[in-house]
């Protein structure tokens, strides 16, 4: 039976495919960056970006079944969430430096402010499924 559009629920996965979607995005316009900055800003940007989709991607990977397991899944979403926050301070960087065309601004910060609420609900959806094992005695 088809959900009607406006009561369906964002898919639990998002976070990975939108952290897909700005490596993606930040790779392609990486290229059309001033090449003199490739080594100072450029590569930066595209390995903030890598790296967020690396750490969403681990945490992902990890079903905790004990309390550590779940502290190692919670470490990867921060990491994802800090690499967010160390692109933004980049790309303010890059755009003070040189001239970066708005329309990429605004595309990669709806990006970047997206997959941050994706991973903060991540969190907040773990504190309660795995609500049992942060209780739990070691």
């Amino acid at each position: 039976m088809a959900v009607l559009k406006n009561k369906r629920d964002e898919s639990a996965i998002l976070f990975l495919e939108n952290a897909y979607e700005l490596q993606v995005c930040m790779i392609k316009q990486a290229v059309k960056f001033p090449k003199r900055y490739t080594f100072f800003i450029t590569q930066n940007l595209v390995a903030l970006a890598t790296s967020c989709h690396e750490n969403a991607k681990s945490a992902n990977t990890i079903y905790p079944t004990n309390q550590h397991e779940l502290q190692i899944r919670i470490d990867y979403l921060n990491k994802a969430m800090c690499d967010l926050q160390n692109l933004i301070s980049q790309l303010q960087i890059a755009k003070e430096v040189f001239s970066i065309d708005s329309k990429i601004i605004v595309t990669l910060m709806k990006f970047i402010s997206d997959e941050f609420r994706l991973l903060k609900g991540v969190r907040k959806s773990d504190r309660e499924r795995y609500k049992d094992l942060i209780t739990a005695p070691q």
